[in-house]
């Protein structure tokens, strides 16, 4: 489900990001079960990570995907912290889509978005590209 963007509102910008090549590796940090990663792949992009905080969603992501997208991981994950979980520079690019949002609820936000964005920073490659999909303007966030 994607209640904020999904392929067809955000393809037209990703592919260029890419340079259409589909050996680039992405990460989907905080992907709920949003289905912008199976969208990707089933554009040929195969070298993506899915993470969030959730478990069960993971779980559930992981079992939708195994047959018919069985290239695609899910790791569990809290996107503030992942140093345990995913490596540094490893990724072409890492995308967000409200996970600033989600963050920006919380009592300690401005932590939160620091650890975030370091992290988010921590895992995309030098040249790499990180993007962050948010449902407010630029004036609100900031």
């Amino acid at each position: 489900f994607d209640w904020l963007q999904g392929w067809r509102g955000l393809g037209w910008l990703l592919e260029p990001l890419l340079a259409r090549d589909t050996s680039r590796s992405v990460l989907h940090l905080g992907c709920g079960n949003s289905t912008l990663a199976e969208e990707f792949y089933d554009q040929g992009y195969g070298r993506q990570v899915s993470s969030d905080i959730v478990p069960g969603v993971i779980e559930f992501m992981a079992a939708r995907n195994r047959t018919l997208r069985p290239e695609m991981q899910w790791v569990v994950a809290d996107a503030t912290d992942v140093c345990g979980s995913l490596e540094a520079e490893s990724f072409d690019l890492v995308i967000e889509k409200s996970v600033l949002d989600a963050l920006f609820c919380s009592d300690r936000h401005a932590a939160d978005f620091a650890h975030f964005l370091h992290e988010a920073s921590r895992l995309v490659k030098p040249r790499g590209i990180f993007l962050s999909v948010s449902m407010y303007g630029p004036k609100q966030i900031l």
